[in-house]
């Protein structure tokens, strides 16, 4: 960030920097990420007196994650431009102010979190729309990511509470449905590999389960826009989720 405004200021203007809170990639944001890359870019930003400084939040590709899900990263941003780096003091001052501590506000970033936390990743999105019988996807699957998924949705619902708790209840019935359907493609090739029946009935159990999960994300999902959105762009989620789930019942006929 350093060198990039030295050498922004070479061209004779005067920098103002953009900075980026990541809620862009799909349902779940990227608060941790966003919080350590906003405090090394505001740091250079104050190191070298500039003055107009804002953090950006796109929504790429159908606004899927809550316009409130990165106040985490927008609040730190604001406490560091003020020079407050202490994280326990930023996370006391969120704390009062919005009532939510913000240990439990980033765990809206952990159905990402199983990669390293240096880089972000859109795994919650790609796996969700994943067609079990084409496993496109299928080579990054980890076993260990259903029983994690599980458990984050237990999590995520425990504290769905109060003004932000729509969002919660958003990404805990997100990991729900990976729950069942992250790893679903692998265990059902498996199974007809093997020619394993049993294998096949519990897929086919698996997949039901799956669609009966899709259309309870749909519905909190679709509370959630219409909490902070207008209605015109949900079609596209109607189309996406409507079709997601659409596709499970035919391959539970064909299996």
């Amino acid at each position: 960030y350093d060198a990039m405004i030295k050498a922004h200021r070479q061209l004779g203007t005067e920098p103002v920097f953009a900075g980026g809170a990541w809620t862009w990639t799909g349902f779940v944001p990227h608060n941790e990420f966003s919080i350590e890359a906003s405090s090394a870019a505001i740091k250079a930003c104050n190191a070298n007196g500039i003055q107009d400084v804002f953090i950006t939040v796109w929504k790429d590709d159908g606004a899927e994650s809550s316009l409130w899900s990165n106040l985490p990263s927008l609040w730190s941003a604001a406490e560091n431009a003020r020079g407050n780096y202490d994280k326990e003091a930023i996370a006391d001052k969120f704390f009062k102010t919005f009532h939510v501590s913000m240990k439990d506000f980033l765990l809206l970033d952990a159905p990402e979190n199983a990669f390293e936390k240096s880089f972000v990743h859109n795994e919650t999105k790609y796996m969700l729309y994943s067609d079990v019988f084409l496993g496109i996807f299928d080579k990054t699957v980890r076993p260990s990511e259903p029983e994690r998924f599980g458990k984050l949705a237990e999590q995520l619902r425990d504290i769905s509470k109060g003004k932000y708790g729509y969002v919660f209840r958003t990404i805990a019935d997100l990991c729900a449905v990976l729950e069942k359907k992250y790893a679903l493609g692998v265990c059902l090739r498996n199974a007809y590999q093997a020619k394993d029946r049993a294998g096949l009935v519990k897929a086919l159990e698996d997949l039901k389960e799956t669609e009966r999960r899709v259309v309870r994300f749909m519905h909190s999902f679709e509370k959630q826009w219409m909490n902070e959105c207008k209605p015109f762009g949900f079609e596209k989620h109607d189309i996406r989720l409507g079709g997601l789930r659409q596709r499970l019942s035919p391959c539970r006929r064909v299996l």
